[in-house]
C-alpha cells in the first residue's frame, strides 16, 4: 500500500503544480519527506511552484490560478495527512485483538482508501483545471521538464 503521507504530499505538489509543476524543483532541493513544519513546507512548495512559473513566463493571472488551486489542495490535503496517525493507531488496536475481525480491518482500510481516492480525484480535477490555464507552448515546456525529471529519477 502506498504510504499516505507520501501520496498526499505528492498529490498536493504535483496536482497543485500542474503536470508536476514544482515537483522536480522540490526533489532537486532534497524533497520534503518527513517534514512536520507545515509553514516551512508551504513556503518551500510556494518557492518551487513560483520558480517553475517564472521559467515558463506565466502571466500574473496564470500564477494566481495556480496559487489558488495549490492553496485549495494543500488545505484539503492537510486533514488527510493529519488523520494518518489515527488510522495507524486504529489499525494497531485492531491487530492487538486475539480474534481479528477481517471485516473491521477491511472497513478501516476502505475508509482510508476512499479518503485518498477522493483527494486524488480532486487533484486530478485540479490538474485538468490548470492544464487549460496554460498556453500550448507553456504546457510543452512543463511536459519536457517533467519528462526530464522523471528520466533522472526512474529506478
Amino acid at each position: 500500500m502506498i504510504d499516505p503521507r507520501i501520496a498526499v504530499l505528492t498529490l498536493a505538489v504535483s496536482g497543485a503544480g500542474v503536470l508536476g509543476l514544482g515537483a522536480w524543483t522540490v526533489a532537486a532541493h532534497g524533497g520534503l519527506r518527513g517534514h512536520r513544519d507545515h509553514a516551512m513546507v508551504h513556503k518551500f512548495i510556494d518557492f518551487a511552484v513560483d520558480e517553475k512559473l517564472g521559467e515558463i513566463g506565466a502571466t500574473e493571472a496564470q500564477k494566481q490560478k495556480v496559487r489558488d488551486v495549490k492553496d485549495r489542495l494543500m488545505k484539503n490535503g492537510h486533514p488527510l495527512r493529519e488523520s494518518h496517525a489515527a488510522f495507524r493507531d486504529d489499525l494497531l488496536k485492531l491487530l492487538e485483538q486475539d480474534n481479528l475481525d477481517p471485516a473491521q480491518v477491511k472497513a478501516l482500510v476502505h475508509e482510508r482508501t476512499e479518503a485518498l481516492t477522493r483527494f486524488a480525484d480532486e487533484a486530478a480535477d485540479a490538474l485538468v483545471e490548470l492544464h487549460g490555464a496554460f498556453t500550448p507552448d507553456q504546457r510543452k515546456q512543463l511536459l519536457a521538464d517533467a519528462r526530464e525529471h522523471m528520466a533522472r529519477h526512474r529506478r
